[in-house]
């Protein structure tokens, strides 16, 4: 990167202070986002300290993620107050989504989102806009009334722990979900002969 008039290698830091400002716990990291680092730092943290004597975390924008959240809340028993990232406070209009989980377009509601893979680091599943179709370069929508300004659709999340029911990590109407039921089929086939 440049950084104060020359070129310099340089990692991320995450400096963990408490309410006086005092540092508590620093952790280098080397091209990861915010978004990810929360959960480290935290781990971290916990190693040395007894978190349990916080209740609050307060953290900028890079922060902001129902990924940090949950965990914030779920997992380390504290009350965030992260700033709100205005990419992630886009005003579209909410998809739906049909009796098995997969989000419906918007503005069309007889079409369904394609499923696009599942983000391990996130821990949820990626969903593109039906009439978005992957180039060369990258998704591009093909849509004669997108409900988004960005040139490669619609992109929707989905948390399987929200409803591990309905959010199946495996989506149910993916090519894997029908490979799995196809050899399950065949599998209960085979054992009626």
């Amino acid at each position: 990167m440049y950084t104060n008039g020359h070129f310099a290698y340089a990692y991320t830091a995450a400096v963990l202070t408490n309410g006086l400002g005092l540092v508590r716990n620093v952790m280098l990291f080397e091209g990861q986002k915010d978004s990810v680092t929360l959960k480290p730092i935290l781990e971290d943290f916990h190693l040395h300290h007894d978190i349990s004597r916080y209740e609050y975390f307060t953290a900028d924008a890079g922060f902001d993620s129902t990924e940090n959240y949950r965990y914030l809340v779920e997992e380390c028993k504290l009350k965030p107050v992260i700033n709100l990232n205005p990419r992630n406070t886009k005003d579209l209009p909410k998809p739906d989504s049909d009796s098995e989980g997969v989000p419906l377009c918007p503005k069309n509601p007889g079409l369904k989102f394609k499923y696009a893979g599942f983000c391990k680091s996130r821990n949820r599943i990626k969903w593109v806009c039906p009439l978005t179709k992957r180039g060369k370069s990258g998704y591009i929508c093909t849509c004669p009334n997108p409900c988004t300004n960005s040139k490669s659709g619609r992109m929707v999340y989905t948390y399987p722990e929200d409803n591990y029911r309905r959010n199946t990590p495996i989506p149910r109407n993916s090519k894997l979900w029908e490979k799995f039921i196809r050899n399950v089929l065949l599998w209960n086939s085979r054992s009626l002969d």
